[in-house]
């Protein structure tokens, strides 16, 4: 009867280590997963970002530009 007995204490304590390695695998696939959606949304921000930043220097170059043609215009005279 003893070696039955240990033989189930083994098998609860190793029962127990599984469930507690599945529990610490399962909260690291969460933070995996958390991380993941976090750089997802980092991405997509930097995205967003540097399409108002090219909108922004589009328009500065159009004004740039104007006031260049403007520039050369005065300086040209007029023949």
């Amino acid at each position: 009867m003893k070696n039955e007995d240990r033989i189930v204490e083994l098998l609860a304590e190793s029962l127990k280590r599984q469930d507690q390695h599945s529990g610490l695998l399962s909260q690291l696939v969460d933070r995996m997963d958390k991380s993941e959606k976090q750089q997802k949304e980092y991405g997509e921000r930097m995205i967003a970002s540097v399409n108002a930043l090219t909108d922004i220097v589009q328009a500065w170059m159009e004004k740039t530009k104007k006031i260049d043609d403007f520039e050369e215009r005065i300086r040209t005279p007029e023949q």
